[in-house]
């Protein structure tokens, strides 16, 4: 009879949560650091006496988990690890700016003597990020910028400073790609804050809002492993895990990583907790 080459896996190609009831894939995780899937398994000794090794061993509750690195954040993986809501947005080609809201006080978002419409109008200018005024004289306003500017002028987040809005008619806000309409006549509140938010002309964008939406659920995951140079394929399914919190970090010069930490539970209809699948190439 001949000897069975020696077969393991070799690194790992992508990790496939899906849905339990459907088993159609939520997303298709590709940067994978490493997966892991470990179980832990008590091991109860009897002893007494004095011998030199335990009389009998008997194993307790076995406690599986599956933990490794993630270094992409899909919107489904927010999905699938955090009560959440996810909006998508089709392409914007011009950019966009959200309608102007009045933050502390009322007195320059105003239809009648203040900023009545905030527009784009060099949508190339546009800076990525939440733009905050603020009232520094009765017709004065500087803006704040919470996102991704050239550079900065002041440690609070100043990109712009004294933009003058005395007349009524459009103020276009140098190096913003945004233009004000003034109504009336301002009077300002010194203090007060106004806010929008800004993004560039894009392919499409993704709002993801943690902490409210849909509660999460269990889910499956296969496991594939890349075709090896002799032709074996590979992958396990682990058919029903449990994972909360999805963690996330920048890293100076380095792309960021998260760390999994799943829990994998037995099969309802017949305890099975994960197969191993191997196909010999030809």
């Amino acid at each position: 009879m001949t000897i069975e080459k020696v077969r393991d896996f070799f690194g790992i190609k992508y990790v496939i949560p899906y849905n339990l009831t459907t088993k159609k894939p939520i997303a298709v995780l590709r940067a994978i650091g490493e997966i892991s899937f470990e179980n832990a398994v008590e091991a109860v000794r009897l002893v007494g006496g004095h011998v030199e090794a335990p009389h009998d061993i008997e194993y307790g509750q076995p406690e599986p988990a599956m933990t490794g690195t993630v270094r992409e954040y899909p919107p489904e993986f927010f999905q699938i690890m955090e009560t959440s809501t996810i909006t998508e947005t089709t392409a914007q080609t011009a950019g966009n700016v959200s309608a102007l809201t009045n933050a502390q006080g009322t007195s320059i978002f105003s239809a009648s003597n203040g900023i009545s419409v905030i527009a784009v109008t060099t949508a190339a200018d546009l800076l990525f990020g939440e733009h905050v005024f603020v009232a520094t004289a009765a017709q004065t306003l500087d803006l704040h910028l919470k996102g991704l500017p050239g550079s900065f002028l002041d440690i609070d987040g100043k990109i712009v400073s004294g933009i003058s809005t005395t007349t009524a008619g459009s103020v276009a806000i140098e190096g913003t790609g945004l233009t004000l309409t003034v109504a009336g006549t301002p009077a300002y509140t010194i203090g007060d804050t106004a806010y929008c938010n800004v993004k560039p002309i894009n392919t499409g964008s993704t709002r993801v809002l943690v902490g409210a939406g849909t509660v999460p659920s269990n889910f499956g995951v296969r496991c594939v492993f890349p075709k090896k140079s002799d032709g074996v394929l590979h992958y396990i399914d682990v058919f029903n895990v449990a994972g909360r919190g999805l963690s996330w970090k920048g890293v100076s010069r380095e792309f960021s990583e998260t760390d999994i930490n799943w829990s994998p539970l037995a099969r309802a209809s017949d305890g099975a907790v994960y197969e191993m699948a191997r196909v010999l190439g030809s």
